[in-house]
């Protein structure tokens, strides 16, 4: 029905009379009925029902979300003419040409009105979104910029820049590319993998994936250097609905202070949750995969099955570095050439076009990423794991491949002739001397402290020491009566060999002969 905007005399609640040339409001310059008002409100104004949580669509057309309250502040201007009862007859009947009208807040009509714009709940949907189902998911704005152009484009830069961030291996610029692939082929679908690239700054890290985010667009893409604020901050929003979110300049420190949050993201339980502001909390679908570029030689703690199956890493070769020069480019102009073209490269959207038709032609899936046969096993990831081993188990690696103490090996009276695969009994005292390696430095750990180390590496990484017999009653030193643990070298050396934590390699079927004394020191 096409309502008018009412124009005369009118009786208010109070039955008051009042004269009304013109009403003049908010949205269109008079006050409107409800029914004027509530289609354009309702392309810019919904209800998630789940969490009573309310979108809305700024003049600039940003997109907040508020509870009721907040929403109704905002809204408060917007008023509407409402008709509260009609004035009687002479005979007491209600005369319907004449109203009685009311001025009320448009949002406490809106609120209890059953067809105004709502959702059941939200959700991060890239296919087969229900109808009662707001969903967050935008798709990435390659598809729609790209979809007319006719244009020949060329991926040839693209590639370039990502071998030499891999670090020049074919097979490791495979590797991302199908990563890649897999975030836009199949979109509904996490890739619970986190890449990380490093470099000593200058090699076009940041360059490389904002070109990613071009392609995706500021709806499903994320980069920040500032996590604390924009993603941890406990009413961050940031990454909702993103389905590529990296960290730029990471830090150890970072991943230190967030690493079961960090972890929980990259394959947690499928949901994150948010708390904006002025909003009740709620949980989406997580879709993200992550990437980390930083300049410092380890930025992510690489320790443990957890972090280790969760990352890979690579480090740049820095061909593209400015101001690099080599026997064969004294004057640096590979760099300089090649930064110039793709300056020029980069924002032509035939050559995005050209990025993407190569990515979603890679046959890639989940269980190819998955295959320890393709994943990359790089020179710095094992650099990076090993330099972030706990103290014990470097320690460990020395004891048994380098520095295996002669004394181990003396059973009653004579070099026991089993060597590497004999057991040995030696005190916790003597283990954690040999840990400290000054005896001036004994102090700062105690041998009850190390003995607890030990046994903390017996139950979570099954370390093959034993402190109780086959009795099971304490190992002790037969002389001098101490605490002690038994163990054989080789299997010790089997499980370093096993868990990554050893580059040494067996020369034949021994291990390095021992050094020092041949008795006992204690």
């Amino acid at each position: 029905m096409n309502q008018q905007v009412f124009s005369g005399t009118a009786h208010t609640i109070s039955g008051e009379t009042k004269s009304y040339t013109s009403i003049q409001g908010t949205r269109a310059g008079d006050i409107k009925e409800y029914a004027d008002i509530k289609p354009e409100f309702d392309k810019i104004c919904w209800r998630i029902d789940d969490c009573l949580v309310y979108f809305y669509t700024d003049k600039a057309g940003n997109v907040h979300k508020y509870d009721l309250k907040k929403l109704k502040e905002l809204c408060k201007e917007i008023q509407v003419s409402q008709i509260v009862a009609y004035q009687k007859n002479q005979d007491g009947t209600e005369d319907k040409e004449r109203p009685v009208f009311k001025t009320r807040p448009f949002l406490d009509v809106w609120e209890t009105d059953p067809e105004k714009r709502k959702y059941r709940t939200m959700d991060v949907r890239p296919k087969n979104c229900p109808d009662d189902v707001y969903n967050l998911w935008k798709g990435y704005d390659i598809e729609n910029k790209g979809k007319d152009c006719t244009v020949k484009g060329d991926y040839e830069p693209f590639r370039k820049l990502l071998l030499d961030l891999v670090g020049g291996k074919e097979q490791d610029r495979q590797y991302v590319e199908y990563y890649l692939a897999h975030i836009f082929q199949y979109p509904e679908l996490q890739t619970p993998i986190a890449l990380v690239f490093q470099g000593e700054g200058g090699e076009g890290k940041s360059k490389f994936w904002k070109f990613i985010g071009k392609l995706m667009g500021k709806s499903t893409f994320f980069s920040t250097e500032e996590p604390e604020k924009t993603i941890f901050e406990k009413h961050a929003t940031h990454i909702e609905g993103k389905k590529l979110v990296v960290f730029e300049e990471m830090e150890q420190a970072t991943h230190k202070k967030r690493m079961s949050q960090i972890r929980n993201m990259i394959d947690g339980n499928g949901t994150l949750s948010f708390r904006p502001l002025c909003c009740t909390g709620y949980e989406v679908e997580n879709l993200i995969s992550f990437v980390f570029t930083s300049n410092e030689k380890v930025p992510i703690i690489m320790y443990g099955k957890n972090n280790t199956r969760r990352f890979v890493l690579f480090q740049a070769s820095g061909m593209y570095t400015k101001g690099k020069t080599s026997f064969t480019d004294p004057k640096g102009d590979v760099p300089k050439q090649f930064w110039e073209t793709w300056l020029e490269w980069e924002n032509k959207v035939e050559n995005q076009k050209a990025v993407y038709d190569y990515l979603m032609s890679v046959p890639t899936s989940l269980k190819w990423l998955y295959d320890d046969a393709n994943i990359p096993h790089t020179k710095y990831q094992k650099e990076v794991e090993q330099k972030c081993l706990p103290l014990e188990i470097k320690w460990l690696d020395r004891f048994i491949t380098e520095e295996f103490p002669r004394f181990c090996y003396y059973q009653k009276g004579e070099p026991d002739k089993g060597k590497d695969t004999c057991e040995v009994v030696v005190s916790t005292e003597q283990l954690r001397d040999n840990f400290v390696g000054e005896k001036t430095l004994a102090n700062q750990i105690s041998p009850g402290a190390f003995g607890m180390k030990l046994t903390d590496l017996v139950k979570k990484r099954e370390l093959p020491f034993y402190n109780k017999d086959d009795n099971n009653k304490p190992v002790r030193t037969k002389n001098e009566n101490k605490s002690a643990w038994r163990f054989r070298r080789k299997d010790v050396y089997d499980w370093l060999v096993k868990n990554n934590f050893t580059d040494y390699k067996m020369d034949g079927d021994e291990l390095p002969p021992p050094v020092g004394l041949l008795c006992s020191p204690h």
